[in-house]
């Protein structure tokens, strides 16, 4: 049940980091120091949500690797 709810928050996360990206870069035209700050932020919450999803559904970069070897290799 724990997981299912950490998962909902990854995602949860990443909604709500792309809105938070368009608003940072629209808002650098206007407020420099601020839009970069906001891109930044978001840019940080949506890496640190994918990053927790990809290693919470195995895909990580050594399961990737070993994948491309069996592709490769043929089994």
């Amino acid at each position: 049940m724990t997981s299912t709810w950490t998962a909902a928050a990854y995602v949860a996360g990443l909604l709500a980091g792309i809105p938070a990206m368009l608003a940072g870069l629209f808002a650098l035209e206007v407020h420099p120091v601020a839009g970069t700050l906001i891109t930044l932020g978001a840019m940080a919450l949506l890496l640190s949500s994918l990053s927790e999803l990809c290693q919470a559904s195995g895909l990580n970069e050594s399961n990737l690797q070993d994948r491309q070897k069996e592709n490769v290799y043929g089994g």
